[in-house]
């Protein structure tokens, strides 16, 4: 076999561990601007209450509608496909993830 791909596993944890601090911190300043907004409205009226309630749960408990759009295309492999048959399919169909499918149950996700 011939090697078609190199994958710097390092490189991938640092980045994803970078996006993820950048998320806290955004997620840390929505809550902080929350909690500034609830200060400076108080606790007495309940209008706004609810509102910001409703408004905390859209931002730290989204649904999956929220993350993945409904129009998503998932692409399918199965188990018995070589990597280089799943990685052109992935190259083709613009996806970087494909569920490895073994009679009709999800036996892994490569990506």
């Amino acid at each position: 076999g011939e090697v078609i791909a190199l994958l710097d596993i390092a490189k991938c944890l640092y980045d994803a561990i970078v996006r993820m601090e950048r998320s806290v911190e955004k997620g840390k300043a929505i809550a902080a601007a929350v909690e500034g907004v609830e200060k400076n409205w108080g606790t007495s009226i309940a209008g706004p209450n609810t509102f910001m309630e409703t408004l905390r749960e859209r931002i730290f408990k989204p649904s999956l509608s929220t993350i993945i759009p409904e129009n998503t295309k998932v692409l399918t492999v199965g188990f018995e496909e070589t990597i280089l048959e799943v990685t052109m399919k992935m190259v083709e169909y613009q996806s970087s993830s494909a569920m490895v499918m073994v009679e009709n149950k999800l036996a892994g996700i490569l990506t």
